[in-house]
């Protein structure tokens, strides 16, 4: 069995580190930290998570506790202990189709954004939200544990070959105009007879037979 070539340390002083094949750069692996610096400018500097791999191929570290490392299997891990922020598209022409400033293509696999303890904001000038799952079976799901607000100032436009809207406790319906209601009306539906009812028992009628739609 070959033994792996030895590691090869470019630089390690009080600044920062740089590190190629496998390595051990002192402080606690364990506990995400690494030692700068030689002789008595020695000091662990502490990035958060332990990352440090017999596999390592780059390892780059900096007194402020930023990290990267790659791996041999292509793998890369990036740390920043604090804010995180990328500029670009200064000198893109934003009238111009297509005009790309930042794209994050997975080739295989998902993409995964998450804020653990904080929110995300997604804002622009427009944004579209396409799923284009094979055979029509694309799905786009947003799910919440508390309220979810939709508000326009124009149109708000609801589209789709089967459309069920279901209040678990109550459906409301307000406006200051008309409410309007057109499609066919099916002999089995218990509104049917419609010269027979007054508007508060088609109402109640129509939403009895949306929730046994919608189950």
């Amino acid at each position: 069995m070959s033994k792996k070539p030895p590691g090869f340390e470019l630089t390690n002083n009080p600044h920062g580190f740089i590190h190629f094949g496998p390595h051990s750069v002192g402080g606690d692996a364990k506990a995400g930290s690494y030692q700068l610096g030689q002789g008595k400018n020695k000091r662990n500097v502490s990035y958060g998570e332990s990352l440090q791999s017999d596999d390592d191929n780059l390892s780059l570290g900096t007194a402020g506790g930023y990290y990267l490392n790659t791996l041999q299997n292509g793998n890369k891990i990036e740390v920043t202990p604090g804010k995180n922020e990328e500029v670009c598209g200064y000198r893109i022409d934003s009238q111009k189709e297509g005009a790309i400033a930042k794209a994050l293509v997975a080739k295989q696999g998902d993409i995964h954004i998450v804020a653990e303890n904080g929110s995300i904001h997604l804002k622009a000038k427009n944004i579209f939200i396409e799923s284009s799952g094979s055979d029509n079976n694309g799905v786009v799901n947003i799910a919440a544990n508390g309220a979810v607000t939709i508000t326009s100032g124009e149109r708000v436009f609801l589209g789709g070959t089967k459309i069920c809207i279901r209040g678990q406790s109550a459906i409301d319906l307000t406006t200051e105009g008309f409410v309007k209601v057109l499609g066919e009306i099916k002999e089995s539906c218990p509104f049917s007879p419609l010269s027979f009812m007054n508007p508060s028992q088609l109402m109640d009628s129509l939403i009895q037979e949306l929730t046994n739609t919608c189950r």
